[in-house]
């Protein structure tokens, strides 16, 4: 019997942080490193689906349905396939009051339990806190944390923090996380002084690197690409790939239960 999938879930509790781009460059970098990846596109503004010009309510079915068959779709990245998300989604991600460990935010967890012909699963969350949010949690071995360098975004942050510990609590346990400064133009004085926030706050939480401002990510998801596909000598596709030398080199979660 195949292992379970390796789940990492690429979220924060605010929108316009860099989530589908990192989400989606660093599943493109798994595939090319010859696994079998899987995106899942939990967000109902569905970027990540639009990406690949994809769309779907397979997705919405297998969380609603435990026994509805799961069929990703083929990307045009060898090895990468993708659960798209749909307009549905936001009437799930609109429930409250659903505990971590009930059925609704354990539905993510039982779907990924379902796959064996899949080594990791990246899953684009939603920016926003509720059912959806909590899915993307309880799922993930491994959680990866965009975020821009001011003041707002650092917030959400501390936010997501916040929602992490209350989540711990009925769960017993916290996936690592790994917090990483996105869009950032180090010839500003405000992007250093962000970092440097961002440091004090989280330590080694933070990734000691980020990734640089750069036209060409916006080029490649015209193109329905990944950075290292388009422009892989640009600053961008060289930052990603040292950011996912440094996940996969740390010592990986083990398989859960």
């Amino acid at each position: 019997m195949n292992a379970r999938p390796q789940v990492w879930s690429v979220t924060n509790q605010k929108g316009g942080v860099g989530k589908t781009t990192t989400a989606v460059t660093l599943a493109g970098l798994h595939a090319l490193d010859g696994k079998r990846c899987l995106i899942v596109d939990l967000d109902p503004h569905a970027s990540a689906s639009e990406y690949f010009g994809l769309s779907g309510t397979t997705l919405f079915d297998a969380l609603q349905n435990p026994a509805a068959p799961i069929v990703p779709l083929t990307t045009s990245i060898p090895g990468l396939t993708l659960l798209p998300a749909c307009s549905e989604l936001a009437a799930l991600g609109n429930k409250s009051g659903a505990a971590a460990g009930g059925a609704t935010g354990l539905a993510l967890k039982r779907l990924v339990d379902r796959l064996t012909d899949i080594d990791i699963v990246i899953v684009d969350g939603p920016p926003t806190l509720g059912v959806l949010m909590i899915n993307v949690i309880v799922a993930a071995d491994r959680m990866i944390v965009p975020t821009l360098t001011d003041p707002l975004a650092l917030r959400g942050v501390a936010s997501l923090d916040q929602t992490l510990k209350q989540i711990e609590r009925s769960l017993g346990h916290r996936a690592p996380w790994t917090i990483v400064a996105t869009q950032v133009d180090r010839r500003t004085r405000s992007a250093h002084e962000g970092y440097s926030a961002l440091e004090q706050q989280w330590g080694t939480a933070l990734w000691d690197e980020y990734i640089p401002m750069d036209t060409q990510l916006r080029e490649a998801s015209a193109r329905g690409q990944v950075i290292e596909q388009f422009a892989p000598d640009s600053r961008a596709a060289r930052a990603y790939r040292h950011l996912y030398r440094h996940l996969t080199t740390q010592t990986a979660p083990g398989n859960r239960p």
